[in-house]
């Protein structure tokens, strides 16, 4: 994708997605999915792993304010690692996956918080209607310290 083509994704990707309503345009999708390059081989697998550890302490002198410092543990620090990879295109703000018939898209920054903020969106095409579906994230506590996240698609608009 040239930067022409990924600017006017970007905009076809804001219209969808920040206008209200139950609907966006047809010919909006249609376009969207004209510009996005297909996954020819997508991963089979895929995985996130993430982990809460304690923050280390720090102490610094900052300008204007004077000698601070951060305590040993106040905030939790999360490491995230991505296995079997996936091909998507960076438009804007975003990163989109195209397979057939589905296209992810997602906030670039939503990834960086354990679990995702709801921040994902599945255009499904190729059979009507054309739909537009939010990422809903659910997480279930088990023994107290082993926390399993798992996801579903929840309909959020469709095409006119």
């Amino acid at each position: 994708m040239n930067v022409d083509e990924r600017m006017e994704a970007n905009a076809i990707i804001e219209r969808m997605t920040e206008s209200d309503g139950d609907h966006f345009d047809r010919r909006d999708a249609e376009r969207l999915v004209a510009l996005v390059p297909i996954d020819a081989k997508p991963s089979r697998f895929t995985a996130t792993f993430s982990r809460m550890r304690k923050s280390d302490s720090a102490e610094g002198y900052a300008a204007g304010v004077g000698n601070v410092s951060v305590d040993d543990g106040k905030e939790e620090r999360v490491d995230t690692v991505l296995a079997g990879g996936r091909k998507f295109w960076r438009v804007g703000g975003y990163e989109v996956e195209h397979l057939r018939g589905v296209m992810i898209i997602r906030k670039m920054w939503s990834r960086m918080e354990l679990g995702g903020n709801e921040e994902e969106v599945r255009l499904s095409y190729g059979r009507e209607p054309i739909t537009l579906s939010v990422r809903r994230n659910r997480f279930l506590s088990i023994f107290g310290f082993l926390e399993v996240g798992y996801g579903y698609w929840d309909t959020w608009k469709t095409a006119r």
